[in-house]
């Protein structure tokens, strides 16, 4: 039946082969007749969940059902719909099998209604869940695979803990962008279904009255919002070259950030209805949702092609104003530059962008910047919701920033350093003895200070030698103690310092 290369497997055994089988774990197909143990229902059928649902006798309103997922301790879950603002139950129920899908009916007149999950036990129903629908399968609150996430009381509340309702029955509206999504981020947006009715009203008026309200929720409480675009004031989130009459259908989800902010990693659910003239249709069926910055992370590192530059690997970056660029990752809207002593291993700063490009000039504090001359090790990491959240590095460049004409040894230029005089020979140098030279020193002095600074700005030799003149001709002994390695040599004499550098290498 299955073809040839495709195994006939028939996991219920109802003799339809898996492959064909559109319930493959429940014995009959969509709409095949079942019992859902319910005396007071007729016409059971399997439905497009392929759960055994009848239809209430004699119910002339709305019929709802909760399918209900249980736990290992399905004793301890019981639920009940409830008349808005009310303790007064419509339908209940309780006492079901452990780990087990039950299809529970209720027959409710057209109104507002709590449903409430409740749990005994206090730790949810872990694995399980919900999931309430109407006649026609329309999602009505979604909490399926989420019952661990509550303790004793799954009810849609707000951030106040006051229950919100839903209605029956439902409206026409649905959600055709961002419908059941689980990796959207802060800047993402839900879009709506267009109502003709909405859509004629433009031009008529001012507009401020028609357009689509979003409702987002946590089925298990704790979030409650609910958010008005119109036609004039649409909010943000729609395309480049969208019609004015469908901006308002286009709902980016940073526009619930300010309290109450909307959840991150949470599943939520998601509603919206029309407005014409001032007047709210019902709202629609519900799609879930979550925010999950982390699901679409990227790695990302300093870019290794001529696009715009190459800044992995590169050298005489200059510390104060050079700029390092990140390879772009779409939807990210912050980039951290890691930089860590290649040499020490020590990390130097950690800084963040707005941009893929890091420019040195924001690091502000000179006593902050990279020391020049020795290599980095530059990585870089995204976030896709301004820096609350950040993917993992990627891979490591090392960078070598350019050493200024003159050096205080301290990370920092100093404001009173000159290196136009100095000269030292010979340099390179083997360690032993270097000759300094200033043919003018600027004035007569009697003494001198001769300074040798590595480059973490440690001072690995020094001398005080007598000045006869306006000029200095030594010859300083290095006494073979030094490393191979760039060093700065520096001559304070009065209010002058003179610095030069000096490459050791035997």
């Amino acid at each position: 039946m299955c073809g040839c290369g495709v195994a006939d497997t028939d996991t219920d055994g109802d003799g339809i082969a898996n492959c064909i089988d559109n319930c493959p774990n429940v014995s009959g197909v969509q709409g095949s007749p079942c019992d859902d143990g319910n005396s007071t229902t007729t016409n059971d059928a399997l439905n497009a969940s392929c759960v055994c649902v009848g239809t209430p006798v004699g119910c002339t309103g709305n019929q709802v059902t909760l399918t209900l997922n249980t736990d290992a301790n399905a004793s301890q879950t019981t639920w009940n719909i409830v008349n808005s603002g009310t303790t007064t139950a419509v339908c209940s129920g309780g006492g079901y099998a452990n780990n087990s899908t039950i299809a529970l009916n209720c027959c409710l007149p057209n109104g507002c209604y709590d449903l409430r999950v409740f749990d005994s036990a206090g730790d949810g129903i872990n694995p399980g869940g919900y999931v309430l629908r109407d006649a026609a399968n329309n999602r009505i609150i979604d909490n399926a695979s989420n019952g661990q996430n509550f303790t004793t009381l799954s009810e849609v509340r707000d951030n106040t803990n006051t229950p919100v309702s839903f209605c029956v029955p439902l409206g026409a509206r649905t959600i055709d962008q961002g419908c059941d999504a689980m990796n959207l981020v802060i800047s993402s947006s839900l879009r709506c279904s267009e109502d003709p009715l909405v859509t004629a009203q433009y031009g008529y008026g001012v507009n401020t009255d028609d357009g689509y309200q979003f409702w987002v929720f946590n089925p298990n409480g704790g979030y409650s919002r609910r958010l008005f675009q119109s036609i004039t004031s649409p909010g943000a989130g729609w395309p480049a070259g969208t019609l004015a009459w469908n901006k308002p259908r286009y709902m980016v989800l940073s526009a619930m950030s300010s309290a109450p902010t909307i959840p991150q990693f949470v599943l939520l659910n998601v509603r919206v209805r029309s407005r014409i003239n001032g007047t709210y249709s019902e709202f629609g069926p519900a799609c879930r949702f979550k925010i999950d910055p982390l699901a679409n992370c990227q790695t990302t590192q300093l870019t290794t092609t001529a696009t715009p530059i190459i800044s992995c690997g590169a050298t005489n970056v200059s510390r104060t104003s050079g700029v390092l660029w990140s390879n772009m990752v779409s939807g990210a809207n912050k980039y951290q530059f890691e930089l860590v002593n290649a040499n020490t291993n020590v990390l130097l700063r950690r800084l963040a962008s707005g941009t893929r490009n890091l420019n040195m000039s924001s690091w502000g504090t000179a006593i902050a910047l990279p020391t020049c001359g020795i290599p980095y090790n530059v990585r870089v990491r995204v976030s896709f919701d301004g820096g609350t959240n950040y993917c993992a590095y990627g891979a490591t460049c090392t960078v070598t920033f350019a050493c200024p004409a003159s050096f205080s040894g301290r990370g920092e230029v100093a404001d009173n350093t000159t290196s136009s005089e100095l000269q030292l020979w010979p340099n390179p140098n083997r360690g032993d003895e270097v000759t300094v030279t200033i043919d003018d020193l600027g004035a007569n002095v009697g003494t001198a200070t001769i300074d040798v600074i590595d480059l973490f700005g440690k001072r690995v030799a020094s001398e005080t030698i007598s000045v006869d003149g306006a000029n200095i001709n030594h010859v300083f002994s290095l006494n073979n103690d030094i490393a191979d390695g760039l060093y700065f040599v520096t001559i304070t004499a009065g209010d002058k310092v003179f610095t030069q550098r000096l490459v050791i290498t035997r």
